[in-house]
């Protein structure tokens, strides 16, 4: 992970509910915006407009768009959008798409310097400091990234993930107006909705945890319980809403703690595999709930302890409504099958030891560090290998 030197007093104003997609007047009113930089998605724009009055809003002031494609970002991806925003003076920096568009409308303010140099900044770590970079409001289309009330973005450079992490890629506002993702595809609400449980979870028993972010989780654990599957498989409003919320509470959580092992393995398997994302993520969610229930005080990460993990582990059981991690591990293989993603990694292309080894490689160490309990490369072997069927 990758950070730089910026004040960290900036605030979040969120905005939550039916109709919020309204303040964006008041956001331009305040900022007196007449040329707006809007970073969207290549579909999604166009179909979650119809249930907003995005359209008419936008409609009064100049924007220029920059459709992001691709499942994931790239330095290329961005350095095409900074070369389009160098041509012009915005007012206000807006995103309205799922997590991959709104990272790329954070990493475009923060390398908007003229003297900022992307390729540099990841591979050296060079500092400098942002200035003068217009306010960005975030509007996520999908329920499951909180990539609009995080200080994250993930950007991948020669198909290696960076996390860059700084105050200064929090969104200055965060609509989070279900509406939006109404007309979203149960495709994406599936792996979307997926990504948003397995945030809650992950940082529930991160190391990095605390009473503020576990009530975050807690919530948005209770929530992704009662919704997701129908928000899928049904699409209602209300699920959509309950789902709107999940995904915002588990971003506010992981802004805290950040995310842990199934994250980590997840980049590969979205790099090398073309996995979406949270579909990518929890794979491997089941078997490492099984793996820091083991934990013992050899191989615990967490200062306080081996069994303060077990009741951490024992907890989210309780919140899944199972009694025990075996339990938890097949429920969630189940309800993964229930909403349409595979949970045989031989069917999305893992079909060999070589396979298993190129993932391994490329798995994000930072993440591993914040897992409650040691993963080794036999560890991480072990699970993929299961996860393929025992293959050999």
């Amino acid at each position: 992970m990758v950070s730089m030197e910026i004040d960290d007093s900036k605030p979040l104003n969120i905005f939550f509910g039916p109709g919020t997609v309204d303040q964006l007047t008041n956001i331009f009113n305040r900022h007196h915006a007449k040329n707006v930089f809007l970073v969207t998605g290549t579909q999604s724009f166009d179909s979650c407009t119809a249930d907003s009055n995005l359209t008419s809003i936008l409609s009064g002031v100049k924007f220029n768009r920059h459709s992001h494609q691709g499942s994931y970002t790239s330095t290329e991806d961005l350095e095409s959008a900074l070369s389009v925003f160098g041509t012009d003076e915005f007012d206000l920096i807006i995103a309205v798409g799922g997590g991959r568009v709104i990272d790329l409308a954070k990493l475009v303010r923060f390398f908007s310097n003229p003297e900022s140099n992307v390729r540099d900044y990841l591979k050296n770590q060079i500092p400098f400091r942002l200035t003068g970079a217009p306010p960005l409001v975030a509007l996520p289309t999908t329920a499951g990234s909180g990539s609009e009330v995080t200080q994250f973005a993930v950007i991948y450079l020669d198909n290696l993930k960076y996390s860059v992490s700084d105050r200064s890629l929090l969104p200055d506002y965060a609509i989070v107006d279900p509406a939006l993702t109404f007309n979203m595809p149960a495709t994406v609400a599936a792996s979307s909705g997926m990504d948003a449980l397995s945030q809650a979870i992950e940082s529930y028993w991160s190391t990095r945890s605390n009473t503020e972010s576990r009530g975050y989780s807690r919530e948005s654990i209770l929530l992704a319980m009662q919704f997701l599957k129908e928000s899928v498989l049904e699409g209602s409003r209300e699920a959509r809403e309950g789902m709107a919320k999940a995904a915002l509470l588990a971003g506010k959580a992981i802004n805290i703690t950040t995310t842990t092992a199934p994250h980590a393995i997840s980049y590969p398997l979205t790099t090398i595999h073309g996995v979406p994302h949270g579909h990518a993520v929890a794979l491997t969610l089941g078997a490492l709930f099984v793996h820091n229930a083991g934990v013992d005080e050899d191989d615990v990460n967490d200062a306080r302890g081996a069994a303060y993990v077990k009741k951490s582990i024992s907890e989210i059981n309780e919140l899944l409504g199972c009694p025990s991690d075996i339990a938890s591990r097949n429920m969630l293989r189940e309800l993964m099958q229930s909403i349409g993603l595979e949970t045989d990694l031989r069917k999305i292309g893992v079909s060999n030891r070589a396979d298993v080894d190129a993932i391994i490689e490329q798995i994000n160490v930072e993440r591993l560090r914040n897992n409650p309990r040691d993963l080794t490369r036999d560890d991480l072997q072990e699970i993929l290998l299961e996860l393929c069927g025992g293959i050999s």
